[in-house]
């Protein structure tokens, strides 16, 4: 195990969550999304650490914009799984519930126990940073005044559940 890996399962068993900026250019590199692909590619970015290294400046300094439901519902390559497709309409519908938080942390578990996925947290912990504002801005790519989702879908799907707004970094095209 490397230190990363270590920092990580340290923070897990701790209970925390942090999104770094490296590890949202891990998600950057790494997207199989086509236009997310070939604009990694095209602007000579590889799945490496290089890449990586040279892209967490770009990330760290990049300005945040708040946006809701009604633009995330639009966003590209936000239900990117199989069996995360009606997941905005499930959030939004969870967030008309008389307790979102417990609906949200049912349909979360349930979810993750589905893809046997390991967070080393309790999911509904993304709810309750939304609520309280202490999260990290998920990053979202701007191409063709479209946005593409590259890291943060479970924090996205947690304001929806929450029917708050959401703080987001966005990397446009002449950023990279």
């Amino acid at each position: 195990m490397n230190l990363q890996e270590n920092i990580q399962r340290i923070k897990e068993v701790m209970g925390l969550i942090n999104e770094t900026s490296e590890e949202e250019a891990w998600e950057l590199v790494g997207q199989d999304h086509k236009v997310i692909k070939k604009i990694v590619s095209d602007k000579g970015y590889n799945n490496d650490e290089e890449s990586v290294e040279r892209l967490v400046p770009i990330i760290d300094n990049l300005p945040t914009q708040e946006v809701s439901y009604k633009q995330i519902k639009n966003f590209h390559n936000l239900e990117n799984k199989e069996g995360d497709k009606g997941l905005i309409k499930k959030m939004y519908q969870i967030s008309k519930e008389n307790s979102p938080r417990e609906e949200y942390e049912k349909f979360m578990k349930q979810r993750d126990k589905g893809e046997n996925r390991d967070r080393g947290y309790d999911p509904v912990k993304n709810f309750d940073r939304i609520v309280s504002n202490e999260y990290e801005s998920p990053v979202v790519l701007e191409y063709d005044s479209e946005y593409y989702v590259v890291g943060g879908r479970t924090r996205l799907y947690a304001s929806i559940a929450a029917g708050l707004p959401i703080k987001i970094k966005v990397i446009r095209v002449s950023d990279l």
